[in-house]
This record gives C-alpha cells, sequence and structure tokens, in this order.
C-alpha cells in the first residue's frame, strides 16, 4: 500500500505594506493608511482618464470637488504604486 502525505498551506497575507483608504464612499476627504509614506495620488475616471494628480499631506486627498461616482486612485509610495478603488458619494 502506498503512503498520503500532507503539507500546510498558508493563506496568511503579507501585513508589510498594506494600503487601505477609507472611508469608502467618500464625500470630501479620504484617508490613506499605509506602512509608508504615500508620496503622490492620481485619481482617474472608470474610462481611464487622468482627472487629477497631486502631492499627498498627511494620507488625506481632497476628493469634494469631484462629482458623485466610480474612480480609481493611484497612490505613490517609495518603491511601490498602489491603485484602489473609490466611489464618491
Amino acid at each position: 500500500m502506498g503512503t498520503l502525505g500532507t503539507s500546510e498551506i498558508s493563506n496568511e497575507k503579507k501585513k508589510k505594506n498594506t494600503i487601505n483608504i477609507y472611508p469608502n464612499p467618500v464625500k470630501d476627504i479620504l484617508y490613506i493608511k499605509s506602512s509608508n509614506e504615500v508620496t503622490k495620488a492620481e485619481i482617474y475616471d472608470t474610462v481611464g482618464r487622468v482627472i487629477n494628480s497631486m502631492g499627498v499631506k498627511e494620507n488625506t486627498v481632497n476628493v469634494s470637488d469631484l462629482p458623485k461616482g466610480n474612480y480609481l486612485i493611484k497612490l505613490f509610495l517609495k518603491d511601490k504604486v498602489s491603485v484602489q478603488k473609490f466611489i464618491k458619494d
């Protein structure tokens, strides 16, 4: 007869360099939670057009001028770029 072996599969995500945005949906100020400093942000509409490009101060982005809708925000860190979806309410 044969033998059956098992191996452990880990589903643990790396918590290093995790980036979150909140609240979502957002009305005025989008907050960025990141273990590294975010230096720049670009906001895109659903067609892929750049709506706004800005420096990020204190991990916040003012989106109060945007019309209601769905957007993407590209966040630039020292060694990484992250794209997140958000809804402007």
